[in-house]
């Protein structure tokens, strides 16, 4: 059976989207746990989390630490305009501060086919990065490196920022995935960090991806969805099913396309209600329409 190990910060997302509200769990390790799950591969979470994080949407997934540590749970508050745009405002940030991953380690088996660092804030220093990516010397190693880009500013809100000396981390990972939506130009770090990793890449929801490997380009379209409701989390769903394809095929077109089909069922979804499995996957591939 596959496993891989995530690390970064599990969320209570409060999304509003075209004057509808819900309340749901997030974070990019839950999207891309969920995902692991629903694809069968088993998943170990480091996370710092609250007593009041919906645990029984990852019932197949152990976190750690084992006992929450705080009441609350970092919360994301994602709206979005009519343009699609989005804003961002966090709360409980004091309690998202990553957990001794060190002593965590040592319950965990090392033998993990996948290592996924996702963080949603800048809370994980590069010597941290360097003892995980120590520690699981064989695994596939896929970093989504969204956080960088953000820091805190006024009431919690979110303030974009750019990311210096990114090649000191990038160097570290075998897959970057970032969403067009992380930085404005994420084309531009994405064809740079192709030379530098294995595979760079840049999602784009429903539209698909774009793939960088040594600096040349490859496009990948997406499948037309007529019934979208949130595209929150599609960028991470993408980032797990691209990573358990190509564990299994070493094929990047081929796990491409399978991860731009999970990525798009998702879209028809709340994070809530992701219960998309391989066979939804293979089916859309197979009779969805592109773009």
């Amino acid at each position: 059976m596959i496993s891989a190990i995530l690390i970064g910060n599990l969320a209570n997302d409060h999304n509003v989207i075209d004057n509808r509200e819900y309340l749901g769990p997030g974070g990019s390790v839950y999207f891309a746990a969920k995902t692991f799950e629903n694809l069968k591969v088993q998943s170990f979470l480091i996370s710092p989390r609250g007593s009041d994080f919906p645990g029984k949407y990852l019932k197949n997934s152990v976190i750690y630490p084992v006992k929450p540590k705080s009441e609350k749970t970092l919360v994301f508050r994602n709206i979005y305009d009519p343009k699609k745009e989005r804003v961002q405002w966090v709360e409980n940030y004091q309690n998202a501060a990553l957990c001794d991953i060190k002593k965590i380690l040592l319950n965990i088996p090392e033998k993990q086919n996948i290592l996924f660092v996702a963080p949603i804030l800048n809370n994980i220093d590069i010597s941290v990065l360097k003892l995980i990516c120590k520690y699981f010397p064989k695994s596939l190693k896929v970093l989504l490196p969204q956080g960088f880009f953000r820091k805190i500013g006024r009431y919690g809100k979110i303030i974009s920022r750019f990311w210096q000396n990114s090649e000191r981390i990038i160097s570290l990972f075998d897959i970057i995935v970032i969403s067009e939506k992380d930085w404005n130009g994420a084309e531009d770090l994405a064809k740079g960090w192709g030379k530098i990793t294995k595979i760079s890449i840049v999602t784009k929801e429903e539209r698909g991806c774009s793939i960088y490997m040594g600096g040349i380009k490859k496009d990948y379209p997406g499948f037309k969805i007529t019934d979208i409701i949130d595209a929150t989390g599609a960028g991470d769903v993408f980032a797990a099913a691209f990573s358990v394809a190509y564990l299994k095929n070493h094929d990047v077109d081929s796990s491409a396309r399978f991860a731009n089909a999970a990525a798009a069922l998702s879209l028809r979804f709340t994070s809530n209600q992701l219960k998309y499995n391989y066979s939804d996957i293979i089916k859309l591939l197979r009779k969805g329409e592109r773009r």
